[in-house]
């Protein structure tokens, strides 16, 4: 490796195209950015999914999992698998502002087609609307928005 003359002298040259720093400790990432407004932290989904797992664990009369999707033929399953008071609920996790794909969607309606209590959050404040329901087995979730969209939520929201 040749130095790169006149530059930085943590670089060097890895070919005729490519720089690479040698020293990553000169650069630890705590002055990026300064100087610019701050955002707030988006909370990753999969911080979400396991505030919701533990949430459903914490009851005495729930248990919960996380599903792994991918290539083993899991595309589009909940998130979270749980069973609560005996009843299948099948959860949907989803950071910020993003919303279910379809084909996450179908997943919840084929779960609450066979009796499963469906839904999908972004906060625990959701997953305790959606088990608000849990008793009532006639209860269809409006997937349009997180949580239960019924009145008696949305008015306490």
């Amino acid at each position: 490796m040749s130095e790169i003359r006149g530059s930085h002298p943590d670089l060097t040259l890895v070919d005729d195209v490519t720089a690479s720093y040698v020293n990553d400790a000169a650069f630890d990432g705590r002055t990026a950015g300064r100087g610019l407004a701050s955002r707030p932290r988006r909370k990753p989904e999969a911080e979400i999914v396991l505030e919701g797992i533990n949430h459903i664990r914490a009851r005495p009369d729930g248990y919960a999992r996380k599903v792994h999707g991918g290539a083993m033929g899991n595309a589009g399953e909940p998130d979270v698998d749980a069973c609560v008071r005996g009843r299948a609920v099948k959860l949907e996790a989803k950071a910020g502002s993003n919303t279910p794909s379809k084909i996450q969607l179908a997943a919840l309606r084929r779960w609450e087609k066979v009796g499963a209590l469906v839904g999908w959050f972004t906060t625990t404040a959701h997953i305790v609307e959606l088990l608000d329901h849990l008793d009532d087995s006639n209860y269809q979730t409006d997937l349009s928005a997180p949580g239960c969209a019924q009145p008696c939520h949305r008015e306490a929201a």
